[in-house]
This record gives structure tokens, sequence and C-alpha cells, in this order.
């Protein structure tokens, strides 16, 4: 973040009477102003205006080294109040009623800080000045004064109200009623005005004596004086003007930016007093809390506040991210007051997170540089300057829940074991139990509820009734401990708390586990004593469970009753010793059921006994992503690579969320990190190659895949990842990939014969029997393209005839609305995520699968080993992968879109083809985006468009689609859901080839809606090759425009030519480069047809209840037809369903 601009506010109305100084805060401003006041620890306050005495009696508890003496107006009636509390203030508090006569008379020199405000701003002028000379002469060697009074041209309307007043009760004669009629015209007046200003006022004025009032309104001239005019008034005083306790407020910058540049226009650069008066007139600033010193240390005063000494400050806030229900975090934060702070910055964010952890405690500058380095983006240099431009940006906001402090704060002195009340607290609830209204330790005043106010009161016992309370508390101020202390608390907090409070409270315990090495608040004594047992040590050493229960679960597990197995383990368990091993083996069997959630409280109770455990932070880190709390995961890992940056796991999971939020760049940068710590690993040599891949680094994805497999045998994994990347790829022959999937399929298979496993049980062969039918695929969800196609198939087969049993493979961090869709009209769900692929095929086979559908192929998520095991009589590859698995346990392939028959495709599997001619198979339902007409004919140009991924990409396809581009001169062609990092080489492509960059457009990946809707600004796709389309062309014909495209040699190089087949558009199919090219022109000049075609499109593919039924019956014909062909006892053959359009 560059400047102020980039940070915006928004508040709820708040009536909190906040403080409007600490010893802390001005002693800060001191140094920002280069004026070295003496250390607030030992220091002496003289304070005039203290009233009945609570904000001195938290100040004198705060800090019990220094003598504070507070003063009221003996007129103000306050020395009752002062009596009472004086019985539970501390020794070095006093406090006295006095006349203005005996403060005069006052003799006690060196005083530190003399503060007058409150009642003591009532003063008239000659008064105040007269304060100010003698207790000028009383300051210690560098002692400072604040002095509260009211400025011009902003308090201009005290002066007409003084005048307002003296004229109406100036027509009695006794005082009594002349401050009736005052009261009453101040009264009127409020009312009249509507001025906020104006009851304001009169608020400050009901709590006044009758003295104070008349001496002020009624007696008083004008009194208010612009800040020229005071300084010269404290210059005849001895005195010299150092600047405002509200330091930023002396900064133009600190304002809109319209008032920064008339200050600038203004001039008067090198003259202190004039830049601030200036800025008075600019803002019509109605009063000042200003800071005076000796005329002796008038040349240290620097003219504006200090940036440079930003480094040498501490800095606290009790900043929390705002987050919504479906776990989303945002953008913005609030501190207990409820201001909101919003920014897209990272690392402003990541500077308020850090306060929020560390609250109630300051952090040093060089804590915020090494906590807040967005791990993987910056160097540690650049991150300084960023770091320091931020605090001065949230500085010159002047958020009241920032707060600025040279030296250790009055948590930071602490060194209790043990979480506490803040003594200061304790003695205002004493001298007041009813107390509505507390002051924190960092001055802040907050409003206490019963339940708090109780809870303060009783010994603090954390527990889950308590948790809420405590954690309130925390997040006022209001409790307090040494470094030590706070990590036992949050200790016991994370052990209580509800889910979502988890990553508080683990970031915090990170921070306060952390020691001086990782600028933590644990010293490196403090952290060598707190010994961690490695997890698998302190698993099988202190989990009490003998060798025959712990079978008993194993058992339960071996056959998938992972439920059983958990009900089991955590009744053995009940009421054993609790050492962190007992969660962590609960959290792994939680993981088995696929109870995310349940893992994630376990595994944080785990950690809340081994706090120091780098494993336990990033075993947690993961557990996030599989909960959905993404940023929680993206935040923790951060700060374990922070301390290690060896560590690969973290790299990986960054690089994971990086790819799934498609920033591609930013995943290969933490791939490559941590592929260069473990090259060995396969999740991170896929992950690596695919991010390469969606960049346009498609050769060098591939070769860096190929790199990955070492030895077949054992690698086979990685052909999976490969193989669909080279389908992807110009340069890569039929053979090419064809030999990597016969490979992957001949491995499998290897390993799949090695395993201990029988295979299926033949069942009743009974061709018209009820079948029981499992899909297997980690795509049940919607806004997938397995979802799209697969959606309508499942809705429409007949429970009656199918008992539907789904093994769903899915990432918990991918499961959204239809993945409960799914699962709601399954007969069976049964989630396989956490299971081997021998348990799996155990499972089918015990549920006595009769057909089992794998709907994955080699796309993420799949499960194909499963299938090697042959765990079914019968298993077919369907709608997930348009190419052979290569398995030859997998018996048949079908089609989902429609495609001639031909040899030369089936020689292409090993499995039987099924080719199925479904009428209609793309679910759109949900998305109310309607179609218009054609934008050619206002825009006066033809525009051509493409929404396929980036990897689909190849010069190929550039020389087809620019070769379109020159022979209609006026068109233009938009390119969608490219990620930002590859514009740059996607213009280049149009730009060598001799296409204006006006000519094109670049879109980013957008939401579904605002993806639907770009479809209004195309007239016609151009389709990729070899890669076709699928998706995109479908959700394109959904939105009414066509794809021109072209059958290859592949079944994928078909999918979008059988689509517009499907949709009886054959004019759309080329044969070849050419034709493509030709078909693509032609339509450019047929407008009209093209527009009739787009009002007919969605008719065309929406599925009627006749359709859904029609879908139904087909599919259930083809998996009634190879159930029949196993009951007779052949073996699989090919053969089709339904009628082949006209292709």
């Amino acid at each position: 973040m560059n400047d102020a601009e980039n940070l915006t506010l928004t508040t709820k109305l708040s009536i909190t009477p906040e403080l409007s100084w600490t010893p802390a805060q001005v002693h800060a401003a001191c140094s920002l102003y280069n004026i070295n006041s003496p250390t607030v620890k030992y220091s002496r306050l003289l304070v005039l205006g203290c009233g009945g005495g609570d904000e001195l009696l938290s100040i004198a508890m705060a800090y019990p080294f220094a003598s504070i003496v507070g003063i009221d107006l003996i007129t103000e009636g306050n020395e009752i109040q002062q009596q009472k509390l004086m019985v539970h203030a501390p020794a070095n508090l006093k406090l006295y009623a006095l006349s203005v006569e005996q403060i005069l008379g006052l003799e006690d020199k060196g005083w530190d800080y003399v503060v007058i405000h409150n009642t003591f701003s009532y003063l008239n002028r000659q008064v105040s000045s007269a304060l100010l000379q003698h207790l000028g002469g009383l300051l210690a060697n560098n002692g400072v004064i604040l002095f509260q009074w009211a400025s011009l041209p902003g308090a201009a309307h005290l002066d007409t109200l003084r005048d307002a007043l003296q004229i109406y009760s100036s027509q009695v004669t006794s005082l009594e009623m002349q401050l009736a009629r005052a009261k009453l015209m101040l009264a009127s007046l409020s009312l009249a005005s509507n001025s906020l200003a104006m009851r304001e006022e009169l608020n400050k004025s009901e709590r006044l004596s009758d003295t104070l009032f008349a001496h002020h309104y009624l007696e008083s001239s004008r009194d208010s004086e612009y800040l020229v005019e005071f300084h010269s008034r404290i210059n005849n005083l001895g005195l010299c003007y150092v600047g405002d306790i509200d330091t930023a407020s002396e900064l133009p910058e600190s304002y809109e930016l319209k008032i920064g540049e008339l200050h600038a226009a203004l001039g008067e650069k090198q003259q202190k007093v004039l830049l601030q008066q200036n800025l008075d007139l600019l803002t019509y600033r109605p009063g000042r809390f200003s800071i005076l010193t000796s005329e002796k240390n008038a040349e240290k005063v620097s003219l504006l506040p200090l940036r440079s000494e930003f480094q040498k400050m501490r800095f606290a806030g009790s900043f929390r991210r705002t987050a919504s229900d479906d776990r989303n975090v945002y953008s913005s934060l609030a501190g207990h007051d409820g201001l909101k702070v919003a920014t897209t910055d990272e690392v402003t964010l990541a500077v308020l997170d850090l306060l929020g952890d560390a609250w109630p405690r300051s952090v040093t500058f060089e804590q915020i540089v090494f906590h807040c380095e967005i791990v993987g983006t910056q160097d540690a240099e650049d991150n300084r300057s960023a770091i320091e431009n931020i605090l001065w940006t949230l500085f010159l906001k002047r958020l009241p829940t920032l707060h600025i402090c040279k030296g250790l704060d009055v948590y930071s002195t602490d060194e209790d074991l043990h979480v506490h009340v803040l003594s200061s607290v304790t003695a205002q609830l004493a001298a007041n139990p009813q107390a509505v209204w507390l002051i924190n330790g960092w001055g802040e005043r907050v409003r206490l509820t019963e339940a708090e106010r109780r809870q303060l009161l009783t010994p603090i016992v954390v527990e889950s009734e308590s948790w809420a309370v405590l954690d309130s508390l925390c997040f006022k101020g209001l409790l307090n401990a040494g470094g030590v202390g706070w990590k036992h608390f949050l200790q016991e907090m994370i052990r209580c708390c509800p889910p979502t409070a988890i990553s508080k409270m683990a970031s915090a315990l990170f921070l306060y586990s952390s020691d001086e090495s990782a600028f933590g608040f644990m010293t490196n004594e403090q952290r060598k004593a707190d010994k961690v047992k490695n997890v698998a040590e302190f698993v099988e050493d202190d989990v009490e469970l003998t060798n025959e229960q712990l079978q008993v679960i194993r058992n339960y597990t071996l056959r998938g009753q992972y439920s059983k197995a958990y009900d089991v383990a955590c009744s053995l368990l009940e009421g054993s010793t609790n050492t962190g091993a007992k969660e962590y083996f609960l959290c792994g069997l939680a993981k088995r059921i696929g109870d995310y959630d349940t893992a994630l409280v376990r595994l944080s109770r785990a950690l809340s006994y081994h706090s120091t455990s780098l494993f336990l932070y990033s075993e947690l880190a993961f557990a996030f992503v599989s909960c959905k709390y993404h940023w929680q995961a993206w935040r923790l890992a951060s700060s374990i690579l922070r301390c290690n940056k060896k560590s690969s796991p973290e790299w990986y999971l960054l690089a994971s969320i990086h790819y799934d939020f498609k920033r591609f760049e930013q995943s290969e940068y933490c791939a490559r990190k941590a592929f260069g710590l473990a090259p060995e690993s396969k999740l991170i040599t896929t992950l690596l190659g695919g991010a390469l891949c969606e960049q346009t680094k498609l050769d060098e994805g591939i070769a860096f895949l190929r790199k990955g497999i070492k030895k077949k045998e054992t690698d086979y994994s990685l052909m999976t990842g490969l193989a669909f990347i080279l389908s992807h790829s110009a340069e890569a022959s039929l053979e090419d990939i064809l030999e990597i999937h016969y490979d992957y399929g001949k491995q499998v298979m290897k390993w799949a014969h090695a395993q201990d496993f029988s295979g299926y049980i033949e069942r009743d062969k009974d061709p018209e029997r009820k079948l029981r039918i499992g899909f297997v695929s980690g795509d049940f969800r919607d806004r997938h393209p397995v979802g799209f196609f697969f959606s309508p198939i499942w809705h429409s087969l007949d429970r009656g005839k199918c008992e539907l049993f789904a093994y769903s493979n899915i990432p918990a961090s991918h499961e959204n609305e239809g993945t409960l869709r799914f699962k709601a009209t399954a007969d069976h769900w049964r989630n396989v995520r956490h299971i081997s692929d021998l348990e799996m095929a155990e499972m089918i086979k015990l549920d006595e699968i009769d057909i089992l559908v794998d709907l994955s192929g080699y796309t993420s998520d799949h499960r194909l080993p499963v299938f090697a095991l042959k765990p079914a009589p019968i298993q077919i590859s369907w709608v997930g992968y348009h190419a052979t698995t290569g398995l030859e346990a997998m018996d048949y392939y079908a089609t989902i879109f429609p495609v001639k028959k031909s040899a030369d495709l089936e020689s292409q599997f090993t499995e039987k083809l099924i080719y199925m001619y479904l009428p209609k198979n793309f679910d759109q339902t949900g998305e109310n985006v309607d179609v218009n007409t054609l934008p050619a004919f206002s825009n006066r140009y033809f525009t051509f468009g493409s929404f396929n991924r980036t990897n689909k990409l190849n010069n190929r396809v550039f020389d087809a689609w620019t070769a379109v581009l020159k022979r209609v001169p006026d068109s233009r062609m938009i390119v969608c859901n490219m990620p930002k990092v590859v514009w740059k080489d996607v213009a280049s492509q149009f730009n060598q080839r001799g296409i204006d960059s006006s000519r094109f457009e670049l879109r980013e990946l957008a939401d579904m809606n605002t993806y639907l809707k770009y479809h209004h600004d195309v007239d016609l796709l151009l389709d990729t090759f070899p890669f076709t389309g699928g998706t995109v062309t479908s959700h394109a014909a959904w939105m009414g425009v066509p794809t021109v495209s072209f059958a290859g040699e592949t079944l994928v190089s078909r999918q979008g030519a059988a689509i517009m087949y499907s949709l009886g558009l054959p004019q759309f199919v080329a044969e070849n480069v050419d034709e493509y090219v030709n078909i693509a022109v032609q339509w450019a000049d047929n407008k009209q047809e093209l527009n009739k075609i787009r009002q007919s499109l969605r008719s065309r593919m929406n599925i009627q209840s006749d359709t859904k039924q029609q879908i139904g019956n087909m599919v259930e014909e083809m998996f009634r037809t190879c159930w029949k062909i196993y009951c007779d006892g052949k073996q699989p053959e090919s053969f089709s369903i339904g009628e082949l359009p006209n292709i």
C-alpha cells in the first residue's frame, strides 16, 4: 500500500467516551517531534482537570513507579468522589480539589508531564496564561505540558454562542436567573440548530458547576484564538509549541486529498506554526490538545512528525478479521470498538492480523517485518520499506484502536505465568463495582456486560461455558499475563473454542510459542525448556490403548467401518489422560470418515498440548484446507515458512491454494520451491507441471512431468497427469499419447496383481434383477464439467431399477451445494477420500456392486488403481475423461458425445466402446442469464471469441485465429478465461502474426454469472485443437453462440464437433484447418442466419421431463446390456445406444 487512499474505514455509531491522552501516547508523540521527554515509568505527572480521578487510578496502577498528582477545580464538587477513590488508590496517586489561586501557589518542581484539560480548558485566557507560565517554571528538564484549548476557525461558534447567552441572560440581574436563562438559551439553540457541535457543547456544559459555567459563558469575552495567536501567547510565557497530541492531525496527508493539495498550494513549507495555521483554516479545526515545552528546547522541535522515528516504535491494536457464515474471510478487520478497516493490500492485512494476534501486547517494527513477509513474493529489504509505508499510512488514518508507544507498554512488562485481570481494572472495579465503563491498559474506555463483570470478579477458569466471555475480555484488553502466561492461556482457550475461532487462537498461539529467533514472545531459554515429543513417539507412547484394543479398531478400519472404528476408539479412550496423543489419534480416525470439522477440532486440541511443534501446525494448515478455511491455511503455512524456508509441505500447500484460486504464477513459484526441497515428491512434481501448463508453458510442463517419472514401476501415478497434458499438445503424436496411457495401465495392473485381493464375488446373474451401480468420482459437485454433464444422467436414473452408490473422492475444500445434492439423492454415499485403494476395493466388494463406473479417468482425484483390483464384475469409464484408461480390468469406455463408430477410434482404447447417443446431456439449471441479439448488429463489427483454458492454446491455434482475423478485416476477438500472468504471452502471439492489440481483448476468469454474460459480446466461438472445447462449447450454445470446430484423430479432439452435431449444426464443423478458417469467415458474412441460430440454441438444449425420462431409459439400457453380456458369460463387446445424429 503506497498511500492512505487504499485504506477505507467504516464504523458504527458509538458513544464511547474515549480518553484524549495517555502517558505512553504523550511520550511517543514527543519522540515523533524530536523531543526526548522523560520515560513514563519513573516520571512525575501533574494532571489538572482530573475530575473524580478514575482515569488517573488506571494510570497509577499501570505505572507503579511513577508519581501522579491529580487536581480538579474545587468549584466542581468532586472531593467526595476523590475521597472514595483514594480508599482503593495506590500510594503513588494523590488527588486534590484546589482553587486556581492555590495551584498558582504550588512550588514543587521537577514535573515531567503536566496535563491541563477538561474543566481547566474552560478557564479564560488570562487565567490559563497564568497557569501555563507558573507550571512551565515547575517543569523538569525536557518536561512537557499538554494543554487543551479551543482553536479558530472551528471554535468560532463558541464565541457566537457566548454572545447569545450573555445577551439573553443580561435581561435579569440575579446570577441565579442569569444562569437559568443562559442554560435555557443553550438548550434552545442546540435543538434549533440541529448541530452536532452545539449538542456536544450542551452535553459538556451540563457537567460544569454553576461557577465554572458563569465564568466560561457569562463572564468571559472571546477566548478562542488562532494558532498563530496562541503561539505568540505561549512564547511570551517562556514556552514553545511542539505539536498536537494527535500527531497525525498535523500532517495534510491525514485528510482528504483535496486538503493536501490546497495546503501545498499555500506554501509556508519551513514555518511550523504557519503550516499548522493554514491546515487549521482548511479543516476548520475546532480545538487542539497541544504539547508545549520550555523555550530552551525550541531548536530541537521538528517541523513535522518524524517518519524516521517509526522504526523505533512499538505498535498494538485489537484487530480481528471479519468473516461470513460460508467460511469466507473478508479483506477487512475490526477492533473492539466496531471500527472496520478494509484494504486489498496483503501486507497491510498481514500487519493488522499480527497486531490482533499479539493483542493486548505491542510488537516491535522488527517483529512486524518478520511476521508480515508475504512468503514467496518479497525479499526482506523490500518488506521493510513496505512495512514502514503501511504503518505510516495507518498512522495517518488516525485509527482509535491503533496504539503507538516508545518502549515497553504496560502489558509487555508483565511476567506473570498465569492470565489475570489487569491490576488497574481490579482497582477500578473495587472503587466502583457497578462501573459501566472501564479503562484498559491502552487508555481505551470499554463497556462491560454483566457476564463480563461477573467474570472479572471471579477466578479465571477456561471452560467451554466461559470461553466467549474470556475471549471478549481479551479483545477489550482487560486481561494480562507474561508471554508464557499468555501461551498457557491460549493453549487452554484453543481446547474449548468453537471451530470458527481455531484459526485466530492458533495464529496467536504460534506467535506466543515462538522464541526470539522467530520474533515471538518466548525467550530462547523458555523455548528450550518446552520440550515436545516427535508426534509418532507421543502417539505410540501416550495413547492409552492395549494392543488388543488397537487391533479391534484396525479391524473395523480395514472393513471400511470407519464410523464404528471412531466410536469404539472414543469409547475406549474416554476418561484417559489427555496429553494430545489421544486427540491426534482420534483426528486420524475422523479424517477416515470424512468428518473434517471434527478432525480439525481434534487436531487443534492436540496442538494445544504441544504448541511448539511445527509439525502439528503444518498438519493444522492442511486440515484448514480440508474444511475450506483457505485463508487460515495460507496464513498458518506462511507463518511456518517464515520460521523454516526449507519446509516443503508448506510450499506445496501454498502452491495448491494459489493453483485452486487460479494464481498460477504464484503457484509455480511455490511449487518450484517445494520441488527444490523434495524433488522425489510426486504430488509436488505433478502440481508444478500443472502450474506450468496453465501459463502457456505446455512444453516445459510436459518436460517437467516426464522428469518426475524416473521409474515406471513406482512412479506410474505421475503418468496420468502427463497423459492428460499430452492430449493438449499439438506437438505430441497419437503414438506418444497412447504409449503413456498403455504404460500407465500396464504398471497399475502389475501393482494390482501383487496385492492380496481376491476380486469381486459372483452374485445372482439374473439379467432382469435390480442392479447395484457404483459411481466413483472426485467431482461430485456443481460448477465442474463432470457435474454439468453427469447431473442430468444421475437425476434421470430410476431408483426402482438401480440402487445407486456414490464413492466420493472429492477434497473437502471442493465440496459445494452440488455435493450435498448428490449425497441426498444417492442410495448410499461413501466418502473414500482418506482410505487406501485396497481398502476402497474391499468396501466396493462388500457393497456387492454389479457395475462400477469411473467418472474421472486421468483427471485429478481419480481412483483408477481401485478399478485395476477389479472389485466389481463390470467396470465402465465414462464422462470425466475422453481417452482410454489403459487398464485391462476396465471393460468398457462409454462416450458422452455422439461420435461415429470407427475402427481407428476403437484401436485407441483397451476398453470396448459404448457409443452413447443421448438426446441432451448438459445441465445449466440455476443460471438465469438471457440470450441477447447478435452483438455484431449494434457493434458494426464482427466479434470472434474463445473461452477455452490456457493450456489448450498452441501455435497452430494462433495461426488459424489470426488467419480468420486477417480475412475479416474489421473483426475483433475476445479471449476469456486467461489468467493475467499469460496476457503478455498471448498478446505477443497475436502481435507476432500481424494482429494489432486494438483487435483483441483478454479477460480473466470470472464467476459463472459474469462468464455467461461475456457471451453477450461474442458473435461466434473459435475452437481450440487438438484439445477441443466440451464444457465451454456447451455453455456457449446455452448462451446462443455456436462454435466452429473440427474433428481430429482422438476422441478429445472430436468433442467440439460432436456437440455441434448433437445440436443439429453440422455446418459449423470442419474437416481440416483450412475449412475451419473458411467456415468462420463465411459466418461473419451471414449475420442474419447466425442470429436466428442464436435465438434457437437454448431451446435445443433445454431438458424437459420427457427428455429426462428418455435419458434415464437409455442409460439404464446401457447398464442392462452390459449386465446381460456378463450374465451370458460373454466377453465385453462394443455396442451403441440411441440414434446417431446426422454426422
